[in-house]
């Protein structure tokens, strides 16, 4: 499976055992020998609003105390009514007659 989005490879456990230009890594470099030295963090997961939010950060605040005012905010975004939010099944897609870089030229 992959780890992430780092392209890195992981075994049905989730032990790292290959990542993109590791062999560029060094002992010297990361302070470790080998990639089981490395390891994987395990991640805080909660959830706001059917949301999910992960970290890595062992001492970092709640997710609430991080989001201060903003969590309510984003409460009134996804849970208007307070019943909860839906995700509708099925696919979105716009199809736009121009050039596929000018919207992130312009």
């Amino acid at each position: 499976s992959r780890a992430g989005t780092t392209g890195g490879l992981t075994t049905e456990r989730a032990h790292l055992f290959r990542s993109p230009g590791s062999k560029s890594y060094t002992t010297a470099i990361l302070g470790v020998g080998t990639m089981a030295d490395w390891g994987l963090p395990k991640a805080r997961v909660e959830s706001l609003c059917g949301l999910m939010f992960g970290n890595w950060d062992p001492a970092a605040p709640g997710l609430e105390e991080y989001m201060g005012d903003y969590a309510s905010y984003l409460r009134g975004q996804a849970d208007p009514q307070g019943k909860g939010s839906e995700v509708d099944p099925g696919i979105v897609k716009y199809s736009l007659p121009l050039n596929w870089k000018a919207p992130a030229e312009h």
